[in-house]
């Protein structure tokens, strides 16, 4: 994902219908999962270390920011009814907390401090995965969360969209999904 480019499907938008647009936007995301093929072996390989690590005992923690976050967060509420999950096992952990859910506070993926301090305080250690959520792969929020992860010996894997992530390149498997520039940015 590259910010402050523009789509160039979607340039004129404000000229065109509402059927133009879902039209657009539509056919912009029917080439996502040919983008997301190329990445499979990584995802594999991500899959069989959180497997393993959970089968160990350990937990799995997403940790993003922003829209990045809230997907983490949303994705491990929903283990714990779907597949009968404790919700220690499986948990969000999102910028800015719980207020940030529902309200965006700008800044919070910019504390560095506050991503290394809540892994700590989850007392994560080897037989955990953290999972770093991030659109552009560089909130420090993200990178310090991961990076004191791994220090203490919990597999990590990152998510991104981005050529330029930081985030793929200080984890165990890294997993870039490049969508290209958004319809609607």
């Amino acid at each position: 994902m590259r910010r402050n480019r523009q789509n160039l499907n979607s340039i004129y938008l404000h000229n065109m219908s509402a059927l133009e647009i879902v039209n657009i936007m539509n056919s912009e995301d029917a080439k996502i999962a040919e983008i997301v093929k190329h990445s499979l072996p990584e995802i594999a390989k991500a899959v069989e270390l959180i497997e393993k690590r959970l089968k160990e005992g350990g937990r799995l923690f997403y940790v993003g920011a922003g829209t990045s976050g809230r997907l983490g967060v949303i994705d491990a509420s929903e283990c714990p009814p779907t597949f009968g999950t404790h919700s220690e096992k499986i948990q969000g952990i999102m910028a800015g907390g719980e207020k940030a859910l529902v309200n965006a506070i700008e800044g919070v993926e910019d504390d560095s401090i506050a991503g290394e301090s809540i892994i700590r305080n989850k007392k994560v250690d080897k037989r955990d995965v953290i999972v770093g959520i991030s659109a552009s792969g560089k909130p420090p929020f993200v990178l310090a969360a991961v990076e004191y992860a791994s220090k203490q010996g919990a597999a990590t894997i990152g998510l991104t969209c981005n050529y330029s992530s930081v985030l793929t390149d200080c984890v165990d498997v890294g997993i870039l999904i490049s969508v290209g520039v958004e319809v609607l940015a």
